[in-house]
């Protein structure tokens, strides 16, 4: 497993770099890693018309280097629960995300995570629902009006390792042609 780590050049720890000081880091064969996970998914028709899916990933990693660390790009739990209606011209789509929460000891400090856009306790965890619907105005779906409201309930989050807050909630619509 390679993992950046503190390092130096010349026997210097830190460089003059675009004028600023800056410390010396490269990337390291780490003595091992290990990477597990699972992910649980299922799709059901209860009927012909009604489509209930959901999905759930789970990822766990870490490397040996100087002790057991967390390895970067590492997300918390996370997943999606849906359901979808579609009745001849008519599509409507109820849908939750969410991500679980990640605690600061499993953030890496290769600084890869964005651990400085994480609160004091992480990251905390979150959730959204979004509505969706579609009309096709021809059979061949050739003309089509689509609209939808997400997150519905405005919650505040941000994507794991994202450094830009997700928006608010918010409407859409569109009208597609196929020519």
């Amino acid at each position: 497993a390679l993992v950046m780590q503190q390092s130096s050049i010349n026997g210097q720890d830190s460089v003059l770099y675009e004028g600023k000081v800056t410390a010396v880091q490269m990337y390291q064969n780490a003595s091992s890693g290990k990477v597990l996970g699972y992910y649980v998914g299922f799709s059901y028709k209860p009927m012909k018309a009604l489509k209930i899916e959901s999905h759930l990933n789970y990822t766990y990693g870490r490397v040996e280097y100087r002790g057991e660390q967390p390895l970067d790009h590492v997300p918390p739990m996370f997943g999606r629960t849906s359901i979808g209606y579609e009745y001849k011209r008519i599509k409507l789509n109820l849908n939750s995300s969410y991500h679980g929460a990640k605690k600061l000891a499993d953030y890496s400090n290769s600084g890869e995570d964005n651990l400085q856009y994480a609160s004091a306790n992480g990251m905390p965890s979150w959730y959204t629902f979004n509505l969706s619907g579609a009309y096709s105005i021809t059979p061949s779906e050739s003309v089509l009006v689509q609209t939808g409201i997400e997150n519905i309930l405005d919650r505040n989050y941000r994507v794991f390792a994202s450094g830009i807050s997700a928006a608010g909630r918010n409407f859409w619509i569109s009208l597609k042609f196929k020519i």
